[in-house]
C-alpha cells in the first residue's frame, strides 16, 4: 500500500501538499514536471511480478500514474540468447527460463500475452494513457539457443516490425530499440537487421494508430 509508505515529500515546494508517503512522491514527480518543465512528458513503468494487470493499475493509480502523459511498457533490454548461454556474462545472470518468445502466440511467454497484458493494465489505470515501448532487445531470431558475444538470439525486432500494426491498435505510440548491456546484439551487429525491418516499415506507410 504505497500510501502507508513513508518517503520524503512534501519539502519540495512544488510538493508541499502532497503526502509524506511513496504514493505523494509518485503523484510529485508529476506535479513538479507540470510546474519546473511543462513541456516535458512523463511516463510510469508498471512491473507485474507481484500482482495483475488490474492490481497493479490500482497501484499505480494512487502514484499518480494515470495523470502522467503515456504509459511506459517494457519488454526486456537483454537478448533471450544472453541468458540462454552456457556462461552468460553477469549482464545477463537474472531472470528465469524461457526467454525466447514464441512468435507463433500458442505457447508462453509470447507477444499477444504481453500485449494483453499491458491493454488491460491501460483499461484498468483509466484516462486512455497511450503506450511507449522502451528496453526492447535487438537480438536476432534463431532455431538455436544462446549465442555469442553482441550475436545472441532474440525475436522482438523481427516480431514487433513485421506485426506493427498489432501495436497500434493497442494504442501504441513508440517503440525504443536498444541493447541494455555491453555484451548485447545492436544495431552494429545485428547484422542489418534493425536498418532492413525499419525501411519495410517505412516502405508499408507505418502504422495506423488508435
Amino acid at each position: 500500500d504505497l500510501t502507508k509508505m513513508a518517503a520524503a515529500v512534501n519539502g519540495q515546494p512544488e510538493c508541499s501538499t502532497l503526502p509524506d508517503t511513496v504514493a505523494g512522491l509518485g503523484q510529485c514527480f508529476v506535479q513538479m514536471g507540470r510546474k519546473v518543465a511543462p513541456k516535458a512528458l512523463i511516463g510510469f513503468p508498471p512491473a507485474f511480478w507481484n500482482g495483475t494487470p488490474v492490481e497493479i493499475a490500482a497501484m499505480m493509480r494512487a502514484a499518480g500514474a494515470n495523470q502522467a502523459d503515456f504509459i511506459v511498457a517494457q519488454t526486456s533490454d537483454r537478448d533471450a540468447g544472453c541468458r540462454e548461454a552456457a556462461s552468460p556474462p553477469p549482464e545477463c545472470q537474472n531472470g528465469s527460463a524461457p526467454f525466447y518468445w514464441d512468435a507463433s502466440n500458442k505457447t508462453s511467454p509470447n507477444f499477444h500475452d504481453s500485449q494483453k497484458q499491458y491493454s488491460d493494465y491501460r483499461t484498468a489505470l483509466g484516462n486512455g494513457l497511450p503506450i511507449l515501448w522502451w528496453q526492447t532487445p535487438m537480438g536476432v531470431p534463431s532455431d538455436t539457443p544462446g549465442g555469442t558475444d553482441q550475436h545472441y538470439r532474440d525475436n522482438h525486432v523481427d516480431y514487433m516490425l513485421n506485426n506493427t500494426q498489432e501495436y497500434g491498435d493497442m494504442h501504441t505510440i513508440g517503440i525504443v530499440f536498444s541493447p541494455g548491456g555491453s555484451h548485447q546484439t545492436s544495431i552494429n551487429t545485428d547484422g542489418g537487421q534493425f536498418a532492413r525491418l525499419s525501411a519495410q516499415y517505412l516502405a508499408r506507410g507505418g502504422a495506423a494508430l488508435k
